[in-house]
């Protein structure tokens, strides 16, 4: 699940509720945790680490979300993840935009088993 609390002071919180909660069934239909989010000209996007079961907690995919006010997200992703390692995960990505270009920074499964962090750079159209 992803939940929203929201502070004016940043000390004391308050609890809005679940934003993005698993579907019934599905790739990620025991994991929904929004990790990033991207504000875009129609809104924002979210990238979100999915897992069907808890056998897959240290290998997450990564799937996509978007909302027109940080509250309500609507999963895009609902069939299969947006991109995953042919080893195993994508997960934890900050989308970070830097000019005319955005920044993908990631983790991602390598052949043998281990972890490594990545970056991809995109050029905004």
């Amino acid at each position: 699940h992803t939940g929203l609390a929201t502070s004016g002071c940043g000390l004391n919180w308050h609890w809005q509720g679940d934003i993005l909660s698993p579907p019934d069934a599905g790739w990620d239909s025991y994991c929904t945790r929004i990790g990033a989010i991207l504000r875009t000209e129609a809104g924002f996007v979210g990238f979100y680490d999915g897992s069907a079961s808890v056998e897959e907690n240290y290998e997450e995919r990564a799937g996509l979300c978007v909302s027109y006010d940080l509250r309500n997200w609507e999963r895009v992703t609902r069939k299969m993840p947006w991109v995953q390692s042919p080893h195993g995960c994508i997960r934890y990505i900050e989308a970070v935009p830097v000019g005319e270009a955005i920044y993908y920074y990631y983790e991602w499964t390598r052949e043998d088993g281990s972890h490594e962090l990545r970056v991809t750079r995109t050029e905004v159209a």
